[in-house]
């Protein structure tokens, strides 16, 4: 008997010694956010993959996998999905079933417009026929008055950048903007330059159709503070509240003038302090991203900095704003003045406070004329 018992603890030990023998990665539901257009996966195949975020403070990422079972997209409608994640041995996420549409909204009009780099070498763009192209059988759309610049590109095996407007389903081409073989492309098409920028020590909403914190720049010192409305930020760039940032970066203009992109070139290995109350700012929040206040202070738009609103008696002021008498979050845009200290952002005033986005404009026209910054909004 005993040597049965000695056989079966010695199994035991082989068995938990060889951890992959044993491994299992159950599936798991989530939620993904879907945006609104695709772009092509990589610069050496022609398959197009959704850009798709967990929340949205996240950045928009290229998302190379299938949704099995989403065959619903349609171009210039942002979803809200549930999926469900399978795992391999290793515990890598292997496929994606989806389970769920949760949402579909349309774009709103400030954020259909997208630009799309295209690889033509890796036949993703076809002639259907002459006044109509196909990004790889995904999606047409009419190429007038640029055909010819197209079918050129495209027989030349041309790297393109294209601006489109997507729309309820369907795509619209709106510019041309510049195409150049892969080598000269950077230099030539892309738009991109060097510029030095100050970071402003706060942030502010960006005035889009989704509550979203975006930073303030300026090129030259004495210039006004502006919105800089990327949704993915400055890329490699680290920010934190109650510092301004002198930084060098390479930024990407569309032909239209905007900033497209931002990427870090230089970093403030010693960005100046500007914490405490000699530091006050006014900036915008949208009051839909406003959590309600909780022992003195309250959170917004998913970050972890946290809003002193007891120093200043201002707590039941901004919920009494921002919540409806069922207390369900409301529509109202907020000027608020504060500074940075050391542990939190304080709120001292609330400044402006509206409903209706035109009021709430005339209203920071007004008030804001020392702080020079140019809202955008």
């Amino acid at each position: 008997m005993m040597k049965y018992a000695v056989f079966i603890v010695f199994s035991s030990l082989f068995l938990t010694g060889c951890p992959e023998l044993g491994s299992h990665y159950g599936d798991e539901s989530e939620t993904l956010l879907v945006d609104h257009y695709k772009v092509q996966c990589d610069k050496d195949e022609s398959r197009l993959c959704f850009r798709v975020r967990e929340e949205t403070t996240d950045d928009w990422e290229v998302f190379e996998e299938d949704f099995i079972g989403f065959s619903e997209f349609e171009w210039g409608y942002r979803y809200e999905l549930t999926v469900n994640t399978s795992f391999d041995r290793d515990g890598h996420p292997e496929s994606y079933e989806l389970e769920s549409v949760n949402q579909k909204d349309p774009v709103t009009a400030e954020n259909e417009t997208f630009s799309l780099t295209l690889y033509s070498d890796t036949g993703i763009l076809q002639s259907l026929d002459d006044d109509t192209w196909s990004l790889n059988g995904d999606v047409s759309f009419a190429c007038a008055p640029f055909c010819t610049d197209i079918q050129t590109s495209v027989s030349n095996g041309y790297v393109l950048q294209l601006e489109f407007t997507a729309r309820e389903g369907a795509l619209t081409l709106d510019s041309f903007i510049c195409s150049s073989d892969e080598d000269g492309f950077s230099s030539e098409c892309a738009g991109e330059s060097e510029e030095r920028w100050y970071i402003a020590h706060f942030l502010s909403d960006c005035g889009a159709s989704e509550p979203t914190l975006c930073y303030l720049y300026k090129v030259n010192d004495s210039d006004e503070y502006e919105l800089l409305p990327l949704e993915d930020g400055i890329e490699g760039f680290t920010y934190g509240w109650g510092s301004r940032y002198d930084i060098r970066v390479t930024k990407t203009v569309s032909a239209a003038g905007n900033i497209t992109a931002a990427d870090l070139l230089e970093d403030d290995s010693a960005p100046e302090s500007r914490i405490g109350s000699n530091y006050t700012f006014l900036f915008v929040v949208n009051g839909e991203a406003v959590d309600d206040s909780s022992g003195g202070s309250f959170t917004m738009y998913d970050s972890a900095e946290s809003f002193d609103c007891a120093s200043y008696s201002q707590c039941s002021q901004i919920d009494e704003y921002i919540l409806d008498d069922e207390d369900n979050h409301q529509p109202e845009w907020l000027l608020l003045k504060g500074y940075v200290d050391t542990a939190d952002v304080v709120i001292v005033d609330i400044i402006c406070h509206e409903e209706d986005l035109d009021d709430f404009r005339d209203c920071v026209a007004d008030e804001d004329e020392e702080e020079d910054i140019y809202w955008g909004i």
